[in-house]
């Protein structure tokens, strides 16, 4: 082991949270995240925060999760926010 990963499993987990783990808990936050906070909190630049928000989506959709990120603007800013998927209604399942 090195003495970098010594020093990582020490701390508790919320100190070594891996970078996707901090932005869906960040998605999660009631206002949701612009993508310049995201592309600040993780380094990331910004058509690669754009690309592993696209990617997320997919792997929510294609694992049946029943939220979803979603995008809108609030005061002149793009968020991006996770949500309940909203449940069709009428639909049966036979």
């Amino acid at each position: 082991m090195t003495k970098k990963t010594e020093e990582q499993t020490k701390k508790p987990l919320s100190k070594r949270m891996t970078k996707t783990l901090q932005v869906m808990e960040a998605l999660g936050r009631e206002e949701g995240i612009t993508l310049d906070e995201l592309t600040e909190m993780t380094g990331w630049q910004p058509h690669s925060a754009r690309g592993f928000l696209s990617n997320m989506r997919k792997k929510l959709k294609e694992k049946g999760e029943d939220s979803q990120i979603v995008k809108h603007t609030s005061d002149g800013k793009t968020m991006y926010k996770l949500e309940a998927l909203e449940k069709s209604e009428g639909k049966d399942d036979a």
